[in-house]
């Protein structure tokens, strides 16, 4: 598989160069053409004309050689391309730093190779190639461990494996770059970078603590804000959770109360039906009797259906506390509902308080008749 990668880079970098070649040919001829047009014009001056226009021409020529040459040299490619690298014109750069690769025979190229790929790699992860910049950072790392830039390839294979949405292996191999180039100058990035993987991955108690590393034992890096910035967000949503677990608690709570209300209009309901049943057998002093005790029954509903009614009020109050809370942090707020908690219960208790009433109104009544006519 190896083999076959690298045959296939060759036959790549072998197009780049034969255009490259292509160039300088054109040069070579163009020059060759420049050089038989002054022949052509020295022939018709003096003599003492064409000795001294003729040195100038000679020297002219060997400038121009001398330009092609440089301009090709691998100290001049790797130049050319870190320039434009600086500039962001990445394309630009990317086939320079390629043609450093493409000679490894070459003793003029071989203390540049290395470089070579490394900025390939570089450039390739700004232009966002990412899959090129593996191949050739990988490369790097096994052949060129000697480079001056072995330390910081270490991090970009971090960097990149993050680009690459590959998460939980970015933080080992930010792990082990920390644990291997304690005094590295990306050793503030890697934690942050870190902290950003983490941060993907929802483990934002463990990021929180890379992205405190980076603002209290980093102070100068560049980084420092982006890590408050991720703090701040982290603790926003800590408080949009809490809020969101009030919310639900409270909505729990409306939903018990309404239970308990609506099981006691039940029982209600039943012993005014059970007291209907029994007003026909019963006589003036039982009548009295539950006169007495339906008095008593439509207080109790009475104060029920106050205590509901402030139970109620105090548990809407909470909803919309808690839903003011949650929309000055951003969250989604609950829809409201078409109708209010405990609504329909409190007319239902309400109904059965008017016809506790309208019995007791009826047993009144009767006594009276039955008074009249002893």
């Amino acid at each position: 598989m190896e083999k076959r990668y690298w045959k296939d880079m060759r036959t790549r970098n072998f197009e780049i160069s034969e255009r490259s070649q292509g160039k300088h040919l054109f040069v070579r001829t163009a020059s060759a053409g420049m050089f038989a047009a002054a022949v052509l014009f020295l022939a018709a001056l003096p003599l003492s004309a064409q000795t001294s226009n003729g040195i100038a021409a000679t020297s002219g020529t060997t400038a121009s050689a001398d330009t092609t040459q440089q301009a090709s040299s691998p100290r001049q490619l790797l130049n050319d391309g870190l320039n434009a690298f600086s500039r962001a014109d990445y394309s630009t750069a990317l086939p320079k730093f390629r043609e450093l690769t493409i000679h490894p025979s070459d003793p003029a190229y071989q203390p540049y190779e290395g470089d070579g790929y490394f900025w390939v790699a570089k450039t390739a992860m700004a232009l966002g190639r990412l899959d090129e910049a593996q191949r050739n950072l990988e490369y790097f790392l096994m052949h060129f461990q000697k480079n001056s830039a072995y330390v910081e390839a270490n991090y970009l294979k971090g960097r990149l494996l993050f680009m690459q949405q590959d998460y939980q292996s970015a933080i080992q191999v930010f792990q082990q770059f920390i644990s291997q180039f304690p005094t590295s100058p990306f050793i503030a990035n890697a934690y942050y970078w870190s902290g950003e993987s983490l941060y993907d991955l929802g483990h934002f108690d463990e990021a929180k603590k890379l992205f405190l590393a980076v603002v209290d034992n980093f102070p100068t890096s560049y980084r420092v804000e982006a890590a408050r910035y991720h703090l701040s967000l982290i603790d926003q949503k800590r408080r949009e959770e809490e809020l969101l677990k009030l919310l639900q608690w409270s909505h729990e709570e409306s939903l018990r109360s309404v239970d308990e209300y609506q099981n006691q209009i039940k029982t209600y309901k039943e012993a005014i039906s059970a007291y209907q049943k029994k007003i026909a057998g019963e006589s003036n002093d039982g009548m009295s009797q539950e006169v007495s005790r339906l008095s008593s029954q439509i207080s109790d509903l009475q104060n029920t259906l106050t205590q509901r009614e402030q139970t109620i009020q105090d548990l809407r109050k909470q909803i919309a506390d808690l839903q003011s809370q949650l929309r000055k942090t951003g969250a989604p707020a609950a829809p409201p509902s078409a109708e209010q908690p405990g609504q329909s219960y409190r007319q239902e208790l309400l109904d059965m308080q008017q016809q506790a009433e309208q019995l007791q109104q009826y047993l009144r009544q009767q006594m009276q008749l039955q008074g009249g006519t002893q």
